[in-house]
């Protein structure tokens, strides 16, 4: 006896046979159809504006715009103009 009726289940968790994925499981592969592309994409993206930004010339001084803040900037005039 017991609950179970046939004396098997010896309160341990059964496993029901007729699970079945649902059918968006059916090929979890086919996601690298779209996300391969997809890096490849970015990846030449990112690739052409480093050569891009190299060629324009953004990479040639690296030094002076890290100083550029602590430079001393040019004394505003105060004079106002009376007409």
């Amino acid at each position: 006896g017991g609950p179970s009726g046939d004396g098997r289940n010896l309160g341990r968790t059964t496993l029901v046979s007729s699970f079945e994925f649902p059918s968006c499981y059916h090929r979890p592969m086919s996601v690298l159809y779209i996300a391969i592309p997809a890096v490849l994409l970015l990846a030449l993206i990112g690739i052409a504006g480093f050569i891009w930004s190299v060629r324009s010339g953004q990479m040639d001084d690296l030094e002076t715009p890290g100083i550029r803040p602590l430079l001393e900037d040019d004394p505003i005039s105060n004079t106002k103009d009376e007409n």
